[in-house]
């Protein structure tokens, strides 16, 4: 018997796989949906490769012309499709070539479910406005088409191919990491807001990671205009909850504004320094109050205590319930995290350098004071007995006291602060905070707390001092 075919089936357009022994021409049946699959074996003496699932795909050496077909997944127009790299709620996202021009896409094609009126309505107008922005960290669209039934918007081929939530899985983003990545995407959201583009669905699988650790944003399927009355999407929540703004998760998506995203993007940098969402709110939302759906987010320093205040600060105020409170704009948010970045390169730069001086000096120090010592046994030795009491007898002035030995490094090495004190707690319901140790903390809740370094971090954020251990 013959090593499986797989393909794409016409109807319920799953890549599935066919066994059997074929003529050259025949049918089979799709072991997904039932449907009938043509299935247009190639000529006997074409270059063919057996197609095995966790066989690697290089991207650095360019594809033959007919080394893949229909043996492979199959074809769509002038698209050889290669390798499923994506699947979407009404989509899947094939690596494909395009033969006309003998390069690899990335090729997004509807399902065959999806064809309603509402979803290819949705589908073309993210192909004409992803087509319409050309900024480095936005992927951008080749072409837009449909072929026998096939709805398809060619992408350009990210070298590297994994998203930001595939860097999360392998463990968190380190401070540097995960504020550069964000200064880009904010740069990227920035232009598209500019143009009237709200994107309305960004999380860490929307955002590819090339071979550099250069972001690019993608899938503007929930995008819309500012100044577009489209009604796709009115009073529908659409995205995910985990990263939808406030107004959008209690069903306004048509206020929605550039704030949104600064919104979505404070949840995506909070989840590379912590490695989890503030809050998992998988379900909608529904039959809930106001009070409930905009209750604080936990501040990130409560889940990694190293991150430095002013970025918590930065955070905080991205994700602010109402987006009156957060930043103005992407560009706002952006100019936050560069001012951040920059100033803790300068001044972390130099108290280091400073370390190094002051290590080198004592170091150079203690070399000369060994040297001398080392001179003065060599050219004057002592002799015997009488030598010795002969130096104990000097003047106070020549005599070296018992306890003057030479300085170590323990002694001229600057002293590390101890300023930061032992963590207060709060408490999010009552919004008090109490001294490590309080009664009144016994039992709280551990998603209740919030881990303040010292009462003017608690006071800023609105917390009162315990009555009873009066922190």
């Amino acid at each position: 018997m013959k090593a499986p075919i797989r393909v794409i089936c016409d109807r319920c357009q799953e890549s599935v796989d066919i066994s059997g022994d074929f003529s050259r021409t025949g049918e089979a049946a799709c072991p997904r949906c039932g449907s009938a699959i043509q299935i247009d074996l190639p000529p006997s003496d074409s270059p063919t490769v057996d197609y095995r699932s966790d066989a690697p795909i290089s991207l650095d050496r360019p594809l033959s012309e007919g080394i893949h077909s229909r043996i492979g997944l199959g074809r769509i127009g002038h698209y050889d499709l290669i390798e499923r790299i994506g699947r979407g709620g009404y989509s899947q996202v094939f690596l494909a070539k395009d033969l006309k021009v003998d390069r690899l896409v990335a090729l997004k094609v509807l399902k065959a479910s999806k064809h309603d009126e509402k979803s290819l309505e949705r589908f073309r107008r993210e192909a004409k406005i992803a087509a319409g922005l050309d900024h480095p960290n936005i992927v951008p669209v080749w072409a837009f088409g449909e072929d026998d039934g096939h709805y398809w918007i060619s992408y350009k081929l990210i070298r590297g191919r994994r998203t930001l939530a595939d860097r999360i899985g392998e463990g968190r983003c380190s401070t540097a990491e995960a504020v550069d990545i964000a200064v880009k995407l904010a740069d990227a959201l920035h232009y598209a807001h500019e143009r009237g583009i709200v994107h309305r669905d960004v999380k860490p699988s929307n955002i590819m990671i090339d071979s550099q650790d250069i972001p690019h944003l993608t899938d503007f399927g929930l995008a819309r205009r500012l100044s577009s009355n489209s009604n796709l999407s009115e009073n529908v929540v659409l995205g995910t909850m985990n990263y939808m703004a406030p107004e959008q998760r209690m069903g306004h998506p048509e206020l929605a504004d550039g704030r949104a995203d600064v919104y979505s993007l404070g949840i995506v940098l909070f989840e590379m320094l912590a490695g989890v969402v503030p809050l998992d709110m998988r379900s909608p939302p529904k039959n809930r109050s106001r009070k409930e759906i905009g209750r604080p987010l936990p501040s990130i320093r409560s889940v990694v205590p190293g991150v430095p205040r002013e970025l918590e600060r930065i955070i905080a105020r991205a994700v602010q319930f109402d987006a009156a409170d957060r930043f103005d704009d992407a560009l706002q948010f952006r100019n936050a995290l560069v001012r951040w970045r920059d100033a803790n390169r300068e001044t972390s730069t130099p108290a280091k350098n400073d370390l190094a001086k002051g290590l080198s000096s004592a170091v150079l120090a203690v070399a000369i004071l060994a040297a001398l010592y080392v001179a003065s046994v060599r050219f004057f030795p002592p002799a015997g007995d009488s030598a010795i009491q002969a130096l104990q007898d000097a003047p106070g002035d020549i005599r070296r006291p018992d306890d003057s030995k030479p300085p170590s490094l323990q002694t001229i090495a600057p002293t590390p602060s101890t300023s930061d004190s032992l963590p207060f707690i709060g408490n999010r319901s009552s919004h008090v905070v109490h001294r490590e140790g309080c009664s009144s903390t016994r039992g709280m809740k551990e998603d209740n707390r919030q881990l303040f370094h010292d009462l003017e971090e608690a006071e800023e954020s609105g917390y009162k001092k315990c009555e009873k251990c009066r922190p």
